[in-house]
């Protein structure tokens, strides 16, 4: 039987979570096969140990590979790189390794939704988060309060944000929303990236069921990630998202843009760091040289 379903899973040091994210995979009922792409990141705990346990029990499924070099930490895109050439699915679903899936009819639901609404591309659902090292029960995120949490919600490029709910633990698309030939172009690829991509060949939609958790942690590569450099990665993302993806001119995505433009020169270390300058530059090309001397004036004086 073809494969219906390809899980990209992104594992760094999840031991401690790992094998309650294979058993959210394991638990899945559906009347069709899927499998399970695992990168396992070089961790330097038992990660690689515990993942390959799994393999040994599960090989048809679960399909790792496994890295001797960090390949995140060398601006590699893990997904792009090893991940997506190798999903024979029709679909394709997310899950990092520090995450899982609570509802074991997940992916027949998504799966029934799409296929039942060739006009949507990509679906997501709700979540719940969980904190680590605290007694605290699973909560549903802030996003939550602002909508009608039992009606499904429909985005497009205009809306996709607002409010942003959309997280990939959830996510499921078509995989011929793929464009390799502008992925390969992409020096910024994240989560947004594949959601314009999707929102330009289709809607996606919201569904009003609860599948999965989020956890929140310190243990994840990207925790380890300066606030600086978490802005100026989401706006060289927006910027180049824009640019280069049709349908993505539009002020939903120019909002973000400049939202992260303004967060990355706040939080820059130094106005002798060459990055800023060329954010002020783009402060300029957007807003005008009186925005930009203002930007740099109030840097310079702290």
């Amino acid at each position: 039987m073809d494969c219906k379903v390809s899980i990209c899973c992104l594992t760094f040091n999840h031991a401690a979570y790992l094998e309650k994210c294979l058993q959210g995979f394991l638990m899945q009922q559906c009347n069709f096969t899927f499998e399970v792409l695992i990168h396992e990141d070089a961790s330097t705990d038992e990660t690689a140990s515990i993942l390959k346990k799994y393999e040994a029990q599960y090989p048809n499924i679960i399909k790792p590979i496994y890295q001797t070099e960090n390949q995140f930490k060398k601006g590699i895109s893990p997904t792009i790189r090893f991940n997506f050439p190798r999903c024979k699915g029709e679909y394709i679903a997310f899950c990092e390794g520090d995450d899982y899936w609570t509802d074991p009819y997940k992916l027949q639901k998504q799966v029934d939704f799409l296929e039942s609404h060739p006009e949507y591309s990509i679906c997501w659902t709700h979540y719940m988060e969980e904190k680590e090292n605290t007694s605290a029960p699973l909560f549903y995120p802030d996003w939550r309060h602002q909508i009608d949490p039992n009606q499904p919600i429909s985005f497009d490029l205009n809306t996709i944000f607002t409010p942003y709910c959309t997280y990939t633990v959830t996510a499921i698309f078509r995989t011929k929303c793929l464009d390799f030939s502008l992925i390969e172009k992409l020096k910024y690829f994240k989560d947004n990236t594949l959601y314009a991509l999707c929102l330009s060949s289709g809607k996606g939609m919201l569904l009003p069921i609860t599948t999965a958790v989020y956890r929140m942690h310190e243990g994840g590569i990207y925790s380890q990630v300066s606030q600086f450099k978490q802005a100026l990665s989401n706006y060289l993302n927006f910027k180049e998202i824009i640019n280069e993806i049709p349908g993505c001119q539009n002020q939903n995505f120019s909002y973000k843009r400049n939202f992260f433009l303004m967060k990355a020169i706040e939080l820059a270390p130094s106005l002798r760091e060459k990055i800023v300058w060329n954010l002020l530059f783009d402060v300029y090309h957007f807003f005008g040289w009186k925005s930009a001397l203002k930007l740099g004036l109030n840097k310079f004086l702290k």
